[in-house]
């Protein structure tokens, strides 16, 4: 399956600075690129505008005005979202969306049967690194010494494919006390 629209050869050195900053991301938007490679806006539309005629990109979604593309095909698309959605964290989301207000064991006792995997503090952690990124909410919070567990909240609905956790690689220096690189962005 091919996973790239074109294959991409480059005509000058912002085509090559453009195409390294967007090659990897799922979709991406002017603003985006400009973000990434700290171009002025107007010069990178005019250059992503050319590559998107040249068949490199695709329009992927618009949100209002913004024009979102992406660098990859339709079938790998499909194909990379569908193993998303099959991944543990696909079938916990999936659960989540359908039932919308959930205690961590409803969720266990519909999933078990087809997903014996999936476990309870599995679940458990999914759904607080999904309470601190803002799409659950406690609806009832847990109260340990009489055993009521926490009832969570669906707030921030954004699609079929699974928020992931992902883990990323940084560098902290000490001596300024922050963190002065993270792979795959640009600070």
């Amino acid at each position: 399956m091919q996973k790239r629209l074109k294959r991409f050869r480059s005509k000058n050195q912002t085509e090559k600075i453009v195409w390294d900053a967007v090659k990897d991301l799922d979709s991406f938007c002017h603003a985006d690129v400009a973000k990434i490679t700290g171009m002025p806006g107007d010069g990178l539309r005019v250059v992503t505008s050319k590559m998107f005629r040249q068949g490199l990109f695709r329009i992927h979604h618009s949100v209002g005005n913004v024009v979102h593309y992406t660098s990859f095909s339709v079938a790998w698309l499909l194909q990379d979202s569908l193993e998303k959605r099959m991944s543990n964290h696909g079938a916990v989301w999936a659960a989540i969306r359908l039932t919308r207000e959930f205690v961590v064991t409803d969720l266990l006792a519909g999933i078990v049967v087809s997903r014996p995997e999936i476990t309870e503090s599995f679940i458990s952690d999914y759904c607080e690194l999904l309470r601190n990124a803002g799409h659950l909410v406690f609806a009832r919070k847990a109260m340990p010494e009489s055993g009521r567990m926490p009832v969570y909240r669906l707030v921030k609905n954004t699609g079929p494919i699974p928020p992931e956790p992902k883990h990323t690689t940084v560098l902290v220096d000490h001596n300024l006390n922050k963190v002065v690189h993270v792979e795959g962005v640009f600070l």
